[in-house]
């Protein structure tokens, strides 16, 4: 078994908090807009896009250690692969607000 030695990864760990406050910022209050259902859509891929890179780079970032950690305790059935399990769901969830943001589907029905 070879042992890899963990990275801090700050660069990533910035990136991911920037990610993260410009999201909360771009979002406003009042979801019935369809600028936020894209911004909302945006923000479920980039969560779900952490998971993925958190299965095959576990080793660069504390954030990655810590998604990877949540898949392998916090989940059943408990295990790494359960991060492509999010990624699908975040991916699919995404795509349908994104959808839902640029009028090619009505899944929520504004008064």
């Amino acid at each position: 078994m070879t042992y890899r030695v963990g990275e801090t990864g700050w660069p990533i760990v910035v990136a991911v908090v920037v990610f993260i406050v410009a999201m909360n910022l771009l979002l406003p209050g009042d979801l019935s807009n369809s600028g936020s259902f894209i911004a909302s859509g945006i923000y479920v891929w980039g969560i779900g896009l952490l998971f993925l890179l958190a299965y095959y780079f576990e080793h660069k970032s504390v954030v990655f250690r810590a998604l990877i950690w949540f898949c392998e305790h916090l989940t059943f059935p408990p295990g790494r692969k359960m991060a492509f399990f999010y990624f699908a769901l975040a991916s699919i969830l995404g795509t349908i607000a994104i959808l839902q943001g640029l009028g090619v589907i009505n899944v929520v029905r504004n008064p």
